[in-house]
């Protein structure tokens, strides 16, 4: 049916949405409380898995994955191929294993995972920090946030925001729509961020010490409506905000979780030696 909407039909479902943001905030509730029993079904078998880049270090050590950023201190490996592999490919199985009915609707862009369900196409990205970067942000590119979805021009268009950090500021553009309409059905575009904050022994020893489930409001919640975009350190400029055409932004968690404290959750947490496995556990 998507593919069949005119500005106006668009702009009637929009309307029904927007009058009705109290169901979104329960079904994005709704499905933090899914993604919390998800994680924490397969957070023993993605604990196990990221630490055998540990065990398997002498095959690969000598091949390791390029430095990043302008001035990167070498003191630890980019750990993002660690991550897509043990968290990203775990968390997949655990969803595809559990009792709620998904598919993978097809989308040229978008978070790391992305899949449907009866009410809502959840864009569900994984974020490794190690003691380099901030632990209390996500860093988000313009196709993980969703927009407002305020007009219609031969598809959904999204206005761009302003956003306002101490020292800069930045138009962002976000890409997500604020929903999408299947098999003429109204599904919600919700963004949740697996948050794995690692420690650095020593080169290649980076053990995970704890994974934070965050919930980013739905496009319609941050820059319509209640205008949750307007919280105080909510939104602040990327890393990038000079040198590229599609700015990231970076989402602070602090007032994510001053707007609602569920919006924020730990789920594992390492305590207190990596190398003892029987002081794992769940939270």
């Amino acid at each position: 049916m998507s593919t069949q909407l005119t500005s106006d039909d668009y702009l009637v479902l929009r309307k029904s949405v927007v009058e009705n943001l109290e169901r979104v905030i329960d079904i994005e509730q709704h499905y933090m409380l899914y993604l919390t029993s998800i994680v924490k079904a397969a957070a023993p078998q993605i604990v196990a898995d990221f630490d055998r880049a540990m065990d398997l270090l002498p095959f690969w050590i000598n091949y390791q994955p390029r430095q990043r950023g302008r001035a990167s201190s070498n003191t630890s490996i980019p750990w993002s191929e660690v991550a897509e592999t043990a968290i990203g490919a775990n968390i997949i199985r655990a969803i595809t294993s559990g009792d709620v009915p998904v598919t993978f609707p097809g989308l040229p862009a978008g978070a790391d995972i992305r899949f449907a369900t009866k009410d809502a196409l959840i864009h569900f990205d994984v974020k490794v920090t190690g003691p380099n970067d901030r632990s209390d942000e996500v860093v988000a590119s313009p196709n993980q946030i969703s927009g407002d979805g305020i007009a219609w021009k031969d598809g959904l268009i999204n206005a761009r925001v302003k956003v306002q950090g101490l020292r800069a500021s930045m138009d962002f553009q976000p890409e997500l729509a604020p929903f999408y309409v299947m098999e003429n059905r109204i599904i919600l575009c919700l963004t949740y961020f697996l948050k794995g904050v690692y420690t650095v022994g020593k080169l290649g020893h980076q053990p995970i010490s704890y994974f934070e489930l965050v919930c980013v409001p739905n496009g319609l919640l941050l820059f319509d409506g209640p205008l949750f975009a307007s919280t105080k350190g909510l939104l602040i400029p990327g890393k990038d905000e000079k040198n590229f055409t599609k700015k990231r932004v970076r989402i602070r968690l602090e007032p994510l979780g001053q707007i609602a404290e569920w919006r924020r959750r730990m789920i594992w947490q390492r305590h207190p030696y990596p190398e003892e496995s029987q002081n794992l556990r769940l939270k």
